[in-house]
């Protein structure tokens, strides 16, 4: 547990974090009412109130899959998968793990296939190829000299070559590097041309997934004055992950609070700068809830 300077609960946060505040001066050790629990108090003022007054963040979230309860390899999953979550405006992600949760290996699998069908789902809806969104077809070309000359230095990594195959392998790479004739191919330019990446980057590629995020107007750059109408396009995005979840894990386990129409908004936005009063339960931090203060 992580303390503001007057005993406002901020956060939880992992231990080491805890520690690392005390051990530059900037919290302090105190006693709590669970003496297993490591808590400490901030010696200055944050900036921020953290995720104080909000209950789903302040809970302590048990190491378990959220589908079935197991505590067995454990794998974090997105439910807003982070290809798509990443194009959406940072304030509706930044400090938020409301749509990660814990899938043992069986439930993630299920989650999983469902995940990669509404994406093709998406895909079809906005008139987009798997590999294609307009552009070039994929983000690399193979550059042919690279790999070539890539080829040629592996092979002189081979400590029997043939004399007459390792002069043609030399003449290769000494070729690639321009070097001039009678200029020796040393060891280091053989690692060099070794390690070298094949791939380029090609201009103008879009991946299916940005594409996909213009046309549904989920980008930042869509607000264009329109704020109200950019939340609840991305609201209505998120929304549809998480129903995808629920429908094909059925999950029984969810953490206390975890709420299909939770706002994407962040803390703030949600109860203002200061630490809440009142009720902060899942109806409070609805899609339809109002900001406490103006955002």
């Amino acid at each position: 547990r992580l303390l503001g300077p007057d005993g406002l609960h901020l956060a939880n946060v992992s231990e080491s974090k805890a520690l690392w505040y005390v051990s530059q001066g900037l919290g302090q050790r105190v006693d709590g009412d669970d003496p297993t629990q490591l808590v400490v108090r901030l010696t200055f003022k944050p900036k921020g109130v953290g995720h104080a007054g909000d209950d789903f963040y302040l809970q302590i979230m048990e190491n378990r899959c959220v589908g079935c309860g197991t505590d067995q390899e454990l794998i974090r999953f997105s439910i807003v998968p982070h290809v798509f979550r990443c194009q959406l405006p940072l304030r509706f992600k930044e400090h938020s793990s409301h749509d990660i949760v814990l899938l043992c290996h069986s439930c993630f699998v299920k989650a999983s296939d469902a995940s990669q069908e509404f994406r093709r789902k998406h895909l079809r809806d906005c008139g987009l190829a798997e590999t294609n969104a307009g552009g070039a077809n994929c983000p690399f070309r193979i550059d042919r000299d690279r790999m070539l000359a890539r080829g040629a230095a592996v092979a002189l990594k081979h400590p029997r070559l043939p004399p007459e195959v390792k002069a043609a392998k030399e003449a290769i790479v000494a070729a690639f590097l321009a070097k001039t004739a009678g200029e020796p191919v040393t060891a280091g330019d053989i690692d060099e041309v070794c390690n070298m990446n094949t791939r380029v980057a090609i201009e103008g590629y879009i991946s299916p997934e940005v594409a996909c995020a213009i046309k549904l107007g989920i980008l930042e750059a869509s607000e264009e004055g329109d704020a109200d109408g950019l939340e609840a396009r991305c609201l209505e995005f998120v929304l549809g992950w998480r129903r995808c979840f629920l429908e094909s894990v059925a999950p029984r386990f969810l953490p206390a609070g975890w709420d299909l129409n939770r706002s994407i908004r962040k803390h703030d936005d949600l109860f203002g700068p200061d630490a809440p009063s009142g009720p902060t339960g899942p109806g409070h931090l609805a899609a339809g809830a109002t900001s406490a203060a103006p955002p």
